[in-house]
Parts: C-alpha cells; sequence; structure tokens
C-alpha cells in the first residue's frame, strides 16, 4: 500500500526521469520535503546504476564442483544417519542389559567378589544393607537416566 504525501510526487518522478523540470515543479521539489527526498534518492539510484564496480565472480567451474561437492556430502549424511541412530541405539541397549543382568546376578557376583576379596567385608557391595537414602537415590539416577535415553531417542529420530 502506496500513500502519496504529496500531489506533486507524480510529475517530480516523470521530471526527475525525463530531465525536463518546469520552473514551478524546480521550485516545488526544492521546498518539499517529500518530493526533495525524492530527487536525491532517484540521483543517488542513478549515480550507483553508472558505477563502474570491478566484478570479482569466481570461476564457475569451480562454482559447479563446489555445489557438487555439497550435494555429495547432504547425501552421504542423509545415508549415514540410520547407522549412527543405530549405533546409539545399540550402546544404550547394551549398557541398559549389562545393569540388568548385573542386578539379575547380584546374589552370584556377591559371592564372586567375595571369592576374590576374602579379607574384606562383604558389607561394602552388598544391596541388601542399602540405607533408604541411597536407595532413593539411586532410583532417581535410573528414572533420569531412562529420561534421557528417551530424549535421546526422541532428538535422533525427529533429525529425520
Amino acid at each position: 500500500m502506496k500513500m502519496n504525501l504529496c500531489p506533486q510526487e507524480e510529475r517530480v518522478l516523470q521530471a526527475c526521469s525525463t530531465g525536463e523540470w518546469p520552473e514551478p515543479l524546480r521550485t516545488h521539489a526544492a521546498t518539499c520535503p517529500e518530493c526533495a527526498e525524492m530527487v536525491r534518492t532517484y540521483q543517488w539510484m542513478q549515480e550507483q546504476a553508472y558505477q563502474d564496480i570491478p566484478h570479482n565472480l569466481p570461476d564457475p567451474g569451480m562454482i559447479w564442483w563446489k555445489a557438487q561437492l555439497m550435494q555429495r556430502e547432504i547425501l552421504e549424511q542423509k545415508a549415514i544417519r540410520p547407522v549412527q541412530t543405530f549405533q546409539r541405539a545399540s550402546v544404550v541397549v547394551t549398557l541398559l542389559a549389562v545393569f540388568l543382568i548385573g542386578l539379575w546376578r547380584w546374589p552370584h557376583l556377591e559371592k564372586w567378589l567375595g571369592a576374590w576379596t576374602p579379607g574384606l567385608e562383604r558389607s561394602w557391595w552388598t544391596l541388601t544393607n542399602l540405607s533408604p537414602v541411597f536407595t532413593t537415590l539411586m532410583l532417581i539416577s535410573v528414572g533420569l537416566i531412562a529420561v534421557s535415553v528417551v530424549l535421546t531417542f526422541f532428538a535422533v529420530l525427529s533429525e529425520d
């Protein structure tokens, strides 16, 4: 939406483009702030249009080569994304499996640790003598790990 603030604006613009300035219009353009600004802008644009600016454009072959290289890199990233997702998931599943097997087979691990350290007290690795505070902290830690795994899967899968 264009709002003409001066009724002479069209005539001043035509005079700028043709170069024919009747005396009343020249006087108006000198006194009207909108028209004076339009004349200055027109003259500046004309100066910019006819300036001799050296054009240091790169070689078209180099531009083509870089575009092909970027396209190849994008395709490689798309091809590798499922492999990376599977690797991350396998690490998480492996760590979770080791943790769960450790909890499931803890009594056997206690016996095995007891066989390797006969002089030490048993209480430092048994789960039965844990304080409620430590148990709570351990459950919170496991919960935070589970939440972070879910958020990681969400972030990785949302990249597609």
